[in-house]
């Protein structure tokens, strides 16, 4: 797929790619199985690089939610866009996920953009949260490290196994240890806590989205009043 996308650098999806500096091995050597409570965050993060995620603009632009949306939140309804920044980094119904998984890897981009994250440095905050460049430089540890192959004689484990890579994780509760600095702290890459949040966000928003579509729909379907 992302090799695809490197020979179509004539399209949009592939230009932005490139542009952001993604690397797709980044995404495979953590998404390998071993953590499949995070495979559909894992997901996310590939949606959200190409440009595929369905924001509450991009559902409102597709007449699949009411027009409002195209300048307010569904979530937190507040007059913002959601807008891949508003989710990943303003959205006040997502703050807690956000500071239990996104903390370390925020105070990471703040120093990279040099200050707060607003006006383009929200553009690039998204990109570095999502594995790419900005300003020249990448979230610190945001990809597992490169796997070394099992040594002679060694029985049981692979050494050099990304750090926090076990099957303990459940999809009702994805647990990177409950800190907002575990990624950092403990060896663990930001992409798994990346994944975290939007395992963790999509979860309440699903049920959102689709309650807005159908009400969307009913109204559609409603006969003109005479």
């Amino acid at each position: 797929m992302w090799r695809g996308l490197d020979e179509r650098q004539t399209s949009a999806a592939g230009a932005g790619y490139l542009a952001a500096g993604y690397r797709g091995r980044d995404l495979m050597r953590a998404d390998d199985g071993s953590r499949p409570a995070l495979a559909s965050g894992y997901a996310q993060i590939r949606k959200c690089r190409i440009g595929g995620f369905w924001t509450g603009v991009a559902l409102a632009k597709r007449g699949l939610v009411d027009g409002r949306f195209r300048r307010e939140c569904p979530c937190c309804g507040e007059r913002h866009r959601e807008t891949l920044f508003h989710l990943l980094v303003r959205c006040n119904v997502w703050q807690a996920a956000r500071e239990r998984f996104l903390g370390g890897a925020l105070a990471s981009v703040r120093e990279i953009v040099g200050g707060p994250i607003t006006g383009a440095a929200g553009d690039a905050a998204v990109v570095l949260l999502l594995g790419g460049k900005a300003e020249g430089r990448r979230v610190p540890m945001w990809a597992p490290r490169q796997r070394r192959a099992p040594e002679a004689g060694v029985v049981g484990g692979a050494p050099g196994a990304v750090s926090g890579s076990d099957d303990s994780s459940s999809d009702e509760d994805v647990n990177l240890g409950g800190g907002p600095q575990d990624a950092s702290a403990s060896g663990e890459a930001v992409c798994c806590s990346v994944a975290a949040f939007f395992v963790r966000m999509m979860r309440a928003r699903a049920p959102i989205i689709r309650g807005l579509r159908s009400v969307w729909a009913d109204a559609q379907a409603a006969p003109l009043p005479p």
